[in-house]
């Protein structure tokens, strides 16, 4: 875990640094204190991930707008697989009602996917219209959100069902729907 665990730290504060124009060691100020946060409320299991990762993702995490936290909270119930961009619109999006059903404010989930693509949480496909999450990223969302993941994994489960429109059976359905089987 650690071989993998590195260079995502640093491609991770690489982007942060360069998205927020930080010099190094501005940067460098930002992680410790992210690090002493981490330390003194984390829970045991974030402590057993990559210790470099789950700092990195914290002084990440505090910099992001509204949206771009909450994607990043839903994504991290989705499988590692590929996730198709056309589900930033299915079913009205990721944010397209709250725990009740009721309908929200339009947010562009596309926004927010980019500024997590800019700080290396999220990274698209090259050749395909997917993006994908590490896993460790998502195991570390994971671990943060605490009391309110049943929330993140509600509103993913019902972005989900949203995007699962089309009868099953019929064969002309079966792209669409296959890519959201992993998740």
């Amino acid at each position: 875990m650690l071989f993998r665990s590195v260079p995502l730290a640093l491609e991770q504060a690489a982007a942060y640094i360069g998205s927020s124009h930080f010099g190094f060691r501005q940067y460098l100020e930002e992680w410790r204190k992210s690090k002493e946060e981490l330390q003194a409320s984390a829970k045991a299991p974030v402590m057993q991930l990559s210790t470099s990762v789950a700092v990195t993702w914290q002084t990440s995490f505090g910099s992001f707008t509204e949206p771009a936290r909450q994607l990043l909270c839903i994504l991290a119930w989705f499988a590692p697989d590929p996730i198709p961009e056309w589900m930033l619109e299915a079913g009205g999006g990721p944010f397209a009602t709250d725990e009740r059903g009721q309908q929200r404010k339009r947010v562009n989930a596309r926004d927010a996917l980019a500024e997590l693509e800019s700080r290396s949480q999220v990274r698209r496909a090259d050749k395909t219209a997917t993006f994908s999450v590490h896993q460790l990223v998502q195991e570390i969302t994971r671990n943060h959100l605490r009391d309110s993941s049943q929330n993140y994994l509600r509103a993913a489960l019902r972005w989900i069902n949203a995007a699962f429109v089309g009868d099953p059976y019929n064969i002309r359905n079966w792209q669409r729907l296959f890519s959201l089987v992993p998740h």
